[in-house]
């Protein structure tokens, strides 16, 4: 139960981060980046999986994005994962002119 002055959602943070970190560092071959790495790709294919079976058919001016705060994703990755989660949308084409105007493609 967490103290009555914290805050709920800190945690229960932690306690997700603790027992990842000790599953990760128990069970999980290549530590906790390669851990991180299936978990995106099992999050993606999960939207992927929404929106072939038309979750989001509904509202077709969305743009359907994953990302994870706890870092940067390098453009070109972020707009093929844009471009897997959105198929021929009109508005991958339009965020890449976006992007193209502040990233960083050094």
């Amino acid at each position: 139960m967490p103290p009555p002055t914290s805050n709920a959602f800190d945690f229960v943070a932690l306690a997700v981060r603790t027992y990842v970190l000790d599953e990760v560092a128990a069970n999980h071959e290549g530590g906790f980046a390669s851990f991180k790495s299936q978990l995106f790709e099992t999050c993606t294919r999960a939207l992927v999986r929404l929106r072939t079976g038309g979750a989001f058919d509904a509202h077709p001016e969305v743009l359907v994005m994953f990302a994870v705060s706890d870092s940067e994703m390098v453009p070109d990755e972020e707009l093929a994962m844009m471009a897997r989660l959105n198929g021929d949308s009109p508005y991958v084409a339009q965020y890449r002119r976006w992007t193209e105007t502040w990233a960083d493609r050094a």
